[in-house]
């Protein structure tokens, strides 16, 4: 069974022991030291803008996830989407539990936790376009393609799900 517990302090080792893997690496690369990696990772720990997460299996770690409010990030990320878009990051940190299907897994898990906030509209993320195993990932669990945007990362492209609003609704 997935589940997702917040990111804290003692979870910052294995955080950086994931990123040092090359099939993580690859596709998230920030170029960081640990201790850079911990100081970034360890300052959203309770943040409520960018909110990390540790994903299990069972009681065994597997990877990471993240949620952000796309609208307050900042940085040059999302100037244009507005309150209620909420962003998704991840990786499998564990190579024994990639292609396997737990990465739809853990998205979808992941989507019907954030889905429990009625205030949400949409849900994007942003995938190298490269990163074929990432997209169909996406589409597994029905993003869809909305464009290719240059971020602050570079060349991606912007997938999002869009939640339906109850018939009746004034939105």
């Amino acid at each position: 069974m997935i589940s997702f517990k917040p990111l804290e302090e003692n979870d910052l080792a294995l955080i950086c022991c994931w990123l040092d893997k090359p099939h993580v690496k690859e596709w998230w690369n920030d170029g960081l030291t640990h201790d850079e990696i911990k100081e970034k990772y360890g300052n959203r720990i309770g943040d409520t803008i960018v909110v990390p997460f540790i994903v299990y299996l069972d009681d065994h770690p597997i990877g990471f996830i993240q949620y952000y409010h796309a609208d307050k990030v900042g940085d040059g990320w999302w100037p244009d989407e507005i309150a209620g878009t909420m962003g998704i990051d991840q990786f499998i940190g564990e190579e024994a539990y990639i292609n396997r299907g737990y990465g739809t897994q853990m998205i979808q898990e992941f989507i019907k936790m954030l889905l429990q906030n009625p205030d949400i509209k949409k849900i994007i993320t942003d995938v190298d376009h490269n990163n074929s195993r990432a997209i169909h990932c996406y589409k597994k669990v029905g993003f869809q393609l909305v464009k290719e945007l240059m971020t602050p990362d570079g060349l991606a492209l912007l997938m999002e799900i869009k939640i339906n609003e109850p018939e009746g609704s004034c939105m």
